[in-house]
C-alpha cells in the first residue's frame, strides 16, 4: 500500500474510535454513568448513576402498590411521585437521590421479590409509568404537594387552606385487613404517654387518677371524620400528632374509652388521611374507574398536565 493509503485508514481509525474512547474513560469510576433518554428528560443522580425519572419511578410505585392492585391505581400513584419529584427538582431538571425522601426498590431487589414472575410483573409497573410519562397534579398552574396516605379512617381528612385537599369518603378502606387497631394501657402508662408527648416535664402535673376521672377530664379536639386535631388535659394542649407518636398509633383518627378500670385507645386508618388513599385508589380502579379519575376524586381543584 501506499504511504497516502496509510495514512488514510489512520484517520479514518481515529475519527470512528476517538468518540468511544472518550466515552469509556468518561464512565471509569468517578464519572456518572448516564442512561439513555431524550433530552428533554428528568434524571435522578444516584451514587455514580444517572437515569431517567421515568426508571426511578418504576421503583418507587412498586415499593408502595403491591403487585395485587390494580394497573390504574398504579398510574395514580405514578403521577404523583412524578409531581413530588419535579417539585422538589424546581427549576431543575435533574437531583440527587439524597435530596428525595422518597424510597424505592432497585431492580436487583425487584428480581428477587419476584423470582421467575419478575419479567411480567416489572413490565407492570413500567408500563404504568410509561403511560403516564411526563404527567404531573397542578392546581391554579403549581405543582401540588402530593399527600398521600396507606387507609384513611373512612373519610380522608383535610389541610385548612389548601385549596386541594378537602375530605371525601373513602369508606372503601372500612374493608381493609388493618382498618382498626387496639391499645390497652392502664391509668399510669396512659399518663405517662401524655407526659411524653406534652413535651415538657413542667406541663403536666403528676396525680392519682382512675380510667375513669382521665375520660372525665380528657377533652379531645376533633378534624374531619375521625381524625382529631389536639388533646387537652388540665389546660395542656397536645396536637395529635405528638399523641399518635407517643403511643405508637397508626393513625390521628383515634379516640380513647375507660373500661374496667383501664384506657382503651382505637385507631381508624393507616397514617394522616391527607390526599389519596392507596387502598381507596386501588378500589376505585377495581370498579374501573381510571387513574384520572381516582385523581379528580382524591384532589379538589387539581388537573392532570403533561409537558
Amino acid at each position: 500500500m501506499s504511504k497516502r493509503l496509510y495514512r488514510n485508514l489512520f484517520f479514518l481509525l481515529v475519527v470512528i474510535l476517538l468518540p468511544a474512547c472518550i466515552t469509556r474513560i468518561m464512565n471509569e469510576e468517578g464519572a456518572v454513568t448516564e442512561r439513555g433518554g431524550d433530552s428533554d428528560e428528568y434524571y435522578i443522580i444516584s451514587g455514580q448513576e444517572k437515569m431517567p425519572i421515568e426508571e426511578y419511578l418504576t421503583g418507587a410505585v412498586a415499593y408502595y402498590m403491591p403487585v395485587s392492585y390494580e394497573d390504574e391505581a398504579f398510574k395514580a400513584m405514578a403521577v404523583l411521585f412524578r409531581t413530588f419529584v419535579r417539585m422538589r427538582m424546581g427549576d431543575e431538571r435533574e437531583i440527587e437521590e439524597e435530596q428525595l425522601s422518597l424510597p424505592r426498590y432497585r431492580m436487583e431487589e425487584l428480581e428477587v421479590m419476584f423470582g421467575e414472575d419478575f419479567s411480567y410483573t416489572y413490565s407492570r409497573y413500567q408500563t404504568a409509568v410509561r403511560q403516564t410519562k411526563g404527567e404531573v397534579l397542578r392546581c391554579e398552574g403549581e405543582l401540588i404537594e402530593p399527600y398521600f396516605h396507606q387507609v384513611s379512617a373512612g373519610m380522608t381528612n383535610s389541610l385548612k387552606g389548601c385549596a386541594y385537599l378537602s375530605s371525601v369518603d373513602s369508606s372503601w378502606d372500612i374493608q381493609a385487613e388493618s382498618f382498626l387497631s387496639l391499645l390497652i394501657l392502664s391509668a399510669e402508662e396512659f399518663y405517662a404517654g401524655l407526659f411524653k408527648a406534652s413535651g415538657s416535664e413542667e406541663a403536666l402535673l403528676m396525680e392519682e387518677a382512675s380510667a375513669e376521672e382521665f375520660m372525665e377530664r380528657l377533652v379531645v379536639e376533633g378534624r374531619e371524620g375521625e381524625y382529631k386535631q389536639a388533646v387537652v388535659w388540665n389546660g395542656v394542649r397536645i396536637p395529635a400528632s405528638k399523641v399518635q407518636e407517643a403511643f405508637g398509633l397508626k393513625s390521628p383518627a383515634f379516640s380513647f374509652e375507660a373500661y374496667e378500670g383501664r384506657i382503651r385507645i382505637l385507631t381508624k386508618g393507616i397514617g394522616h388521611g391527607l390526599g389519596l388513599s392507596l387502598y381507596g385508589a386501588n378500589r376505585m380502579a377495581s370498579e374501573g374507574k381510571s387513574y384520572r379519575e381516582i385523581l379528580a376524586y382524591y384532589y379538589s381543584n387539581i388537573t392532570v398536565s403533561g409537558e
